[in-house]
């Protein structure tokens, strides 16, 4: 037991971890503030989430604002491609309910969307297609962000990657699907207390408990790749 305590200890460890998920949950969060840099922001963190899971030595604010000036270009092409999809989803499954006499709008906070009032004898397509959109939409986000950290490749290629690898691996996909959508849950649906605590850790454990998963398959890859080629 007293072994637990020790400064090398697990307890130690744990506490170290947990510094470090909040640091970085900080940086995410400022990354984030221009809005259009959510994706460089993103990026960044899976940049040093995945080398705290390779136990590789690294300053967690000096890494994190190292990989933001990196992926500055590639980051902001992130942010408007996932926004484009998942307001497109949203908007599906609006469509897919009967709107109110005159429309409906929806608030999105910096700016607002009108949908005019419609027929809702096609909303079981409407319904289809935004399940659709938001699947292929979650397929990617899971893989295309932990690339871009890991690799450098075009975008076009990252996200073939990211389908490709999503795809064989379909088991690790679902259950990183499953678990995201549980501490999303968990973290901004149940109290106040737990809402406080997602703002805190809360990104960053979502992109740890990703990147944590997704490692072994880039790992499968890369393996596989220097086989190949020896």
């Amino acid at each position: 037991m007293k072994d637990f305590f020790k400064l090398d200890g697990k307890f130690s460890d744990f506490m170290t971890t947990l510094a470090n998920v909040f640091i970085l949950n900080l940086c995410f969060l400022v990354g984030c503030i221009p809005v259009i840099t959510i994706g460089v922001s993103v990026t960044a963190a899976f940049n040093v989430a995945l080398k705290i899971y390779e136990s590789r030595d690294a300053h967690v604010i000096k890494a994190f604002w190292k990989a933001y000036a990196e992926n500055i270009k590639h980051g902001i092409a992130l942010t408007f491609i996932f926004g484009i999809l998942i307001l497109g989803s949203i908007i599906d499954f609006v469509m897919a309910f009967p709107a109110e006499e005159g429309g409906r709008i929806l608030d999105f906070g910096l700016f607002e969307l009108k949908i005019a009032e419609h027929d809702d004898s096609f909303a079981i397509y409407f319904f289809i297609i935004g399940i659709v959109v938001a699947l292929v939409t979650l397929l990617h986000m899971i893989y295309v962000f932990p690339l871009e950290a890991r690799y450098e490749n075009s975008l076009w290629n990252t996200f073939t990657n990211a389908r490709k690898i999503g795809i064989k691996y379909y088991g690790r996909t679902i259950l990183i699907a499953v678990l995201l959508v549980i501490e999303l849950f968990l973290f901004y649906a149940i109290n106040d207390i737990l809402f406080i605590i997602g703002l805190c850790i809360g990104p960053m454990i979502m992109i740890m408990t990703d990147a944590g998963i997704v490692l072994p398959a880039f790992k499968d890859v890369e393996s596989d790749e220097a086989s190949g080629e020896s």
